[in-house]
This record gives structure tokens, sequence and C-alpha cells, in this order.
């Protein structure tokens, strides 16, 4: 009869929570290095738009984005920079800084700006300086949307989650057909019936396999490529 005990470090979900824990903490050096404490803003940020708050994810959700497309890659860390940073000049609590909630809609806004601005959608198309203004200025007017409505909300206890992406994404695609330098408003941007409606197709088990991994692809407007790498970044 064995007399072996199972110590708490034996224990596999703890030695997992503690595995995991090293990701939800500051990457090391944040605290004394401002460049390392960017980068973990911003790796914080991007992991909140799937809900993690933590920098290991963040790593993967923007490797799950660039698998499919740089140039979307290149407009989410841009509109995370600039939604996290804005927050930082008007001085933001610090917390809600460090934990990414002022990144998310940043990102957001970045991908979906070019992508409602691109006529290759799918792998969107490299912004021009008219159109990295326009980002810039989407990712920094979300910051201000969740400030106002944050305050707004607070009472209530409701959480502004994505709705300051939205609102700001809305009011620069709506002013887009005023401005003349934009060659193309895109073309999810032209009222049109989309041709799959039209059609009918069987269901099949790759149906539901595609419609289940690309839905989740979608929170970020991507597809086939990016849709492993999404459901593993949200697994951290």
């Amino acid at each position: 009869m064995s007399n072996t005990k199972q110590g708490p470090s034996g224990d596999p979900s703890r030695s997992l929570d503690e595995l995991l824990d090293v990701f939800r903490r500051p990457i090391p050096g944040a605290a004394e290095n401002p460049a390392i404490r960017a980068l973990d803003r911003v790796l914080r940020g991007v992991g909140q738009v799937v809900f993690q708050g933590n920098w290991f994810t963040g790593i993967f959700v923007l490797i799950a984005i660039g698998v499919n497309s740089i140039p979307y890659l290149v407009a989410a860390i841009l509109g995370t920079v600039v939604s996290t940073y804005t927050a930082v000049v008007f001085k933001v609590e610090r917390g809600l800084i460090d934990a990414g909630l002022l990144g998310f809609n940043g990102c957001l806004a970045g991908i979906g700006i070019n992508f409602y601005l691109s006529k290759d959608f799918t792998n969107g198309e490299w912004p021009d300086l008219q159109l990295y203004g326009l980002i810039v200025l989407a990712a920094a007017f979300s910051t201000i949307v969740m400030s106002a409505l944050s305050s707004l909300l607070r009472s209530r206890s409701v959480p502004a989650l994505t709705a300051p992406f939205v609102f700001a994404s809305w009011l620069m695609l709506f002013a887009v057909h005023a401005f003349t330098g934009f060659d193309s408003a895109g073309t999810l941007l032209t009222p049109s019936t989309p041709g799959q409606l039209t059609e009918t197709a069987p269901y099949t088990f790759g149906t539901f396999f595609n419609g289940t991994f690309k839905g989740s692809a979608r929170s970020f407007s991507r597809t086939t490529r990016s849709q492993a790498s999404s459901w593993l970044s949200v697994s951290y």
C-alpha cells in the first residue's frame, strides 16, 4: 500500500494556473522599462478583443491576423497604439490602460476602417496616407467615446464593450462619402445584395465546420487562414 501523497505541486490544474499566471502578470521588465510597458499595454489591448487581458493572448491574436493579412495586422497595431496612448495623453486611470481596456476598440477600429474601405476586403489593402489618418482619428475617437460611455453607464454597471469602436467607425465611414480625396469608398460600402444569398447548396459537415471557425475569426473580419490561431488565442 503506497503512502505517497499528492502535494499541491502535483495538481495538474494548479500547475496550469501557475503557468498561465505568468502571462497574466506584466511582461518582465515592464515596471522599469517604458518600451516594454508600452508593448505590454498594446498586447493586452489586442487580447482584450476576445476578453483575455494578458499579453500572451495578444501575441496569438496578432499572429492570427497576420497569417491572413499583413495590411490588417499593421492597421490593428496602429489602432491599438493610438487608442491606448490617447488614453495616456488624457490621463485616464492607469489601471485601465495597463489592463488593455483602452486599446481593444482602437484595434477593431483600425481593422474595420481598412476592411470597409478596401476593394479587396478579404486581404485588405495597404492604406495610403489619408486612410492611415482616418484610422488614427477613429482609434483616438474610440477612446474618447469609451470614456464617455463608461461614465454614463457606470451607475448601472453596464460595460461599454465594443460600442465605442462601432460608433467611431460609423462616423468615419459616413464622412468618407463627403471626402473627395478618397478614390473609392470600398466595395462593402456599395449597396448590393450578396450573390450567395441567391444560391442554394446542401448542408455538409464542412458547412458547420467552416461556419463555426470562420464565425470566430470574423471577430477580426478574418477568414479561413486565421481560424486556428484565433481559437488558440482564446484558450490562453
